[in-house]
């Protein structure tokens, strides 16, 4: 298991697939952006744009010393309101039960989110 920095990189792993998963995060909803505007639901378009910025910023200041946790906790509570405006999106276009897994998506996600706020209350205790 390696848990030390990289020499060329400067980052761990997890460090490393963090930040992959704001580009992948960002880009794909970048895309739904793409899909709500083409099927002129200029409100799930609104909702896709802000989680994209803000994946953007979090990829971009990923390294950087003003990031700040609040950048960490913006993304989470845009995931939450993704998931969310795509299981309304379902829900009122008629399907059957796909809403749910995207419900459920949004619950994890906000538990995601209450679990990182507290586990950086502890630490900031700790210190």
């Amino acid at each position: 298991m390696m848990t030390s920095k990289t020499p060329n990189i400067g980052m761990t792993r997890k460090e490393r697939l963090s930040r992959a998963l704001f580009a992948l995060n960002g880009g794909l909803f970048v895309l739904g952006t793409y899909d709500g505007f083409s099927k002129e639901k200029w409100w799930l378009t609104g909702v896709y744009l802000v989680a994209a910025l803000l994946n953007v910023i979090a990829f971009v200041k990923f390294n950087h010393k003003e990031r700040r946790a609040i950048t960490n906790y913006l993304v989470l509570f845009m995931n939450v309101i993704v998931a969310g405006a795509i299981a309304l999106d379902y829900q009122w276009s008629g399907a059957r039960f796909i809403q749910y897994a995207w419900a459920f998506a949004a619950l994890m996600s906000g538990i995601a989110l209450v679990l990182q706020i507290k586990k950086s209350r502890i630490v900031a205790d700790a210190l």
